[in-house]
Order: C-alpha cells, then structure tokens, then sequence
C-alpha cells in the first residue's frame, strides 16, 4: 500500500467511537422511510481510513458531498482525520482509524440519494447510495 486510503464508508442509524471502538446501530440502511418529501433527517457517515505507520501523526481531509435524484449536489462538510502513535511497536501493521460524521441531510425527492465518502485531492472516493421513499397513505 502507498498512503492513507479510504478503505471503507457506511451509513448508520447512528454511531460514536470512543476510545478507538466504534459502536454503531441500525448499520447499512438501504433507504429511509419518511411521511413527506423533502425531508430532514440525521444519517451517521461512519468512514475507516487506513494509515502506514510513516503517516501517524499527520492530518487528512475527507469530503462528504451529497447528491440528489436530480442530481444536484451539496457538501455535507470535511472531516479532518489523525492518528497519533501509540506506545507500542506497530511497525509493521496498518492502522485503522475510524471517524463517525453525523450529517444531517434534507432527502429531496423518491429516488437514490448518493453519499459520496473522498480525500481531499477526489483521488479516492466511496459512493454510498441511500434510497428515500414515502410512506404509504393508510
């Protein structure tokens, strides 16, 4: 592996990390349910970024950009992610570092709404699709 990497990006109902363990409810919703749209709700964009060990200690910046069935786009914001090194030889391993991004998004319309998870330079990037719906009228 050459550098930080986004290895992984998903959504939950809702997520923390403390104390480097990441707990996480309702993890890799498929779509939101909600009585009228546009709505607003709270998604939690939980992200794993791997680091080498000559890269603990620095700083990276994670966009978070949504886009809409219309295909409008908006940023959610960026995370800016380190690692500090730890007492103990871990030379030779990967280090994970988890964040959790709570987002609160307006779902604009039915359809696929994309969660696009990318570095700062936009070489790496994960698209995490999340559908909204209506709820059925009784």
């Amino acid at each position: 592996m050459t550098g930080m990497r986004v290895a992984n990006a998903f959504l939950a109902n809702h997520a923390e990390v403390r104390d480097g363990i990441a707990n996480i409810l309702g993890g890799f919703p498929e779509w939101y349910t909600v009585p009228v749209l546009p709505q607003q709700v709270l998604i939690f964009v939980v992200i794993d970024i791997v680091l080498e060990d000559n890269e603990l200690g620095e700083t990276f910046a994670i966009n978070l950009i949504l886009e809409r069935p219309d295909h409008t786009t908006l940023s959610l914001g960026n995370i800016q992610m380190r690692r500090d090194r730890v007492p103990m030889d871990l030379s030779e391993a990967l280090h994970h570092n988890i964040a959790v991004f709570p987002a609160p998004i307006i779902l604009g319309g039915e359809g696929q709404h994309v969660i696009t998870v990318e570095t700062a330079d936009g070489e790496q990037r994960i698209r995490i699709p999340i559908y909204a719906r209506t709820a059925p009228t009784p």
